[in-house]
C-alpha cells in the first residue's frame, strides 16, 4: 500500500511532471527495479514541505512528501519490532500447534498496529496540510486551488 501511495503521489496530475525533470526522474524511479525504487522514496524523503519546492516538484508532491516519510518511518519501525518478536518466538521451540498461534498472534499484533500507525500519521497530517489545517493558507494558488 505504501509503494502505490507513494507512485500515486508523485505521479499525480499536481505534479506536472512533464515540465519537472526532478519528478520524472522520481516517477521513472518508483517505475524501476528494487534499487531504482529505494531511489525514488529517498528522494521523495529528501523534499521539504515548503511552498518553496512547487517549483522543483509541483504542487501536490511536497505536502505529500511529509505523510509519505513518517509513514514509511512507521512502516520501519514496525518491520524492526516484527523482526525481533519473530526471531524471539523461533528461539522458544515451540511445538508446530503453538508455534503457529502464536505467529499468528504476532502477524495480527503488527496488521493492526500498521494500520493503527497509517491511521495516526494521516490524521497528523490532515491537521497541518489538510483542507483547513494550520499550512493550508500557506498553499493556496493563483487559480483558487490547494
Amino acid at each position: 500500500m505504501f509503494n502505490v501511495t507513494q507512485w500515486a503521489s508523485a505521479f499525480h496530475r499536481g505534479n506536472q511532471s512533464s515540465s519537472l525533470p526532478a519528478v520524472q526522474d522520481i516517477c521513472e524511479d518508483l517505475a524501476g527495479n528494487d534499487a531504482e525504487r529505494a531511489r525514488g522514496t529517498a528522494a521523495i524523503g529528501g523534499i521539504s514541505a515548503h511552498p518553496t519546492q512547487q517549483a522543483e516538484f509541483g504542487r501536490f508532491l511536497p505536502r505529500c512528501s511529509v505523510f509519505l516519510a513518517r509513514w514509511k518511518a512507521k512502516l520501519d519501525e514496525q518491520t524492526m519490532e516484527y523482526q525481533v518478536a519473530f526471531n524471539e518466538v523461533e528461539e522458544l521451540g515451540l511445538e508446530d500447534n503453538a508455534y503457529g498461534d502464536l505467529l499468528r498472534l504476532l502477524f495480527f499484533k503488527s496488521a493492526y498496529g500498521g494500520v493503527a500507525d497509517y491511521v495516526e500519521v494521516l490524521v497528523e497530517w490532515r491537521k497541518k496540510f489538510g483542507k483547513d489545517g494550520s499550512e493550508n493558507a500557506k498553499w493556496e494558488f493563483e487559480d483558487g486551488e490547494g
